[in-house]
């Protein structure tokens, strides 16, 4: 988008996303100076999750975090981590009504996983790859 000019006061800009993903967007702002000179902002993770109809997880695979995101109207009681061999190696209750949990997995090991997130109506598993 055209910036507005040469300015000594703020300038708001918008703009609107007129086909998301369901799921997770990113987003980041590229902002070029007059003189071509150029920076990037943080990066930012946006949640369309109107249409969402049942449970999902992203990313897969996975290095530090794991969203659960589940359908609406349907909370997220707790989640567990299994490795390859069916050990427990993480649990995580929850006692909040939420339907987009992030969920820590840095310290696990690199390997296979199969995650079960259990929610307020059932119960489903994900094989998750950890890097």
């Amino acid at each position: 988008m055209q910036a507005i000019g040469i300015s000594t006061s703020i300038s708001n800009y918008t703009f609107t996303h007129l086909s998301p993903t369901v799921g997770f967007n990113f987003y980041k702002i590229k902002q070029i100076d007059v003189d071509g000179r150029f920076t990037y902002s943080e990066i930012v993770k946006v949640l369309y999750s109107n249409s969402v109809k049942e449970t999902f997880i992203a990313p897969n695979p996975v290095v530090n975090v794991i969203n659960i995101v589940q359908a609406k109207a349907t909370f997220i009681k707790s989640v567990e981590v299994y490795d390859s061999k069916a050990a427990l190696m993480l649990t995580k209750k929850i006692n909040a009504k939420v339907q987009v949990y992030s969920l820590p997995v840095l310290d696990l090991p690199k390997g296979q996983y199969i995650l079960k997130v259990y929610s307020s109506n059932n119960t489903q598993s994900f094989k998750v790859l950890k890097l």
